[in-house]
């Protein structure tokens, strides 16, 4: 009896480096194409990838290294529609796909992003799509379709000791900020702020 296969991929969206919903959708491709156990690789990239051989001919190192890079420079050349499609029949080989994103406040383009998530959820029905946003981000997604109010959990209210440690963390790194601050202060106005910034 084979083993049921599934698979977690992952994307955030990270504030210092600006990203698009082609950079999500390339990362989650390329993580699901690195897959223990994949034989081969969907329709779009092979193509792409074969056309990349064929041009940089004679005498390539193959090292895995070498082809993963060719991968990547596939990628930033397909179209993002060809990405959705291979996504899709590469779902099709495992039982299950978990899809998390991260971040969403940070995607410089959400609506964008929205629309390719909707294709996602829409044809496949071995994937679940986890996201994380700001209440205002994630009811834009319920309102494209992605997801329902019932599966929409404020976590808000559990944020506090996360800030907390953010705001501690930030100080230790700028000794000014004690300083100025006072080190017998300090405890008290961190809790303050975290408790003030009510989860946000």
């Amino acid at each position: 009896q084979n083993e049921k296969k599934a698979a977690v991929i992952y994307y955030y969206f990270d504030r210092a480096l600006p990203s698009t919903p082609r950079d999500a959708i390339a990362s989650l491709l390329l993580q699901l194409c690195s897959q223990k156990g994949l034989s081969s690789l969907p329709r779009f990239l092979a193509d792409s990838l074969a056309a990349t051989k064929v041009h940089c001919s004679k005498g390539d190192d193959t090292s895995e290294t070498t082809t993963t890079n060719a991968v990547e420079e596939c990628l930033a050349l397909m179209p993002v529609g060809d990405m959705i499609a291979d996504l899709l029949s590469l779902q099709l080989r495992f039982d299950r796909v978990y899809i998390c994103l991260d971040g969403l406040e940070d995607c410089d383009d959400i609506v964008a992003l929205y629309e390719l998530l909707a294709r996602l959820v829409m044809f496949s029905s071995s994937s679940r799509l986890a996201i994380s946003a700001r209440p205002q981000i994630a009811q834009r997604g319920i309102m494209a379709n992605i997801g329902s109010k019932d599966m929409f959990l404020i976590l808000e209210q559990h944020n506090a000791p996360d800030i907390r440690c953010y705001f501690e963390t930030y100080i230790k790194r700028h000794d000014w900020l004690a300083d100025m601050i006072g080190t017998e202060e300090l405890p008290d106005l961190v809790k303050q702020l975290a408790e003030r910034s009510e989860g946000k």
